[in-house]
């Protein structure tokens, strides 16, 4: 015991310090290319892309271009995540 608690001291005195990850941003402009990957530079066309974007997490946040979004069926589908979702950006971004 005594000889992984000087482990532990070790690290800390090293400086790693863990910290939890920070939320993903994901990007949508209905002006983008087709195959975005939901970055600012290649944002997904469609809200509903952004809205299945793969590993979304709570806190993440889906920021949408100014624009017109119609969803493929009657509705888009959220998930019970806690995300976030900021409209009135630029088209570019």
């Amino acid at each position: 015991m005594h000889h992984a608690f000087r482990t532990v001291v070790g690290v800390a005195a090293s400086g790693i310090v863990w910290s939890p990850a920070r939320a993903a941003d994901v990007y949508v402009d209905t002006h983008a290319a087709p195959n975005g990957n939901g970055t600012s530079s290649a944002p997904y066309d469609t809200l509903e892309e952004g809205l299945a974007h793969s590993g979304l997490e709570s806190d993440d946040i889906i920021h949408v271009a100014q624009g017109t979004y119609v969803p493929s069926g009657n509705v888009f589908e959220l998930s019970a995540l806690d995300i976030k979702i900021q409209g009135g950006y630029p088209t570019g971004f």
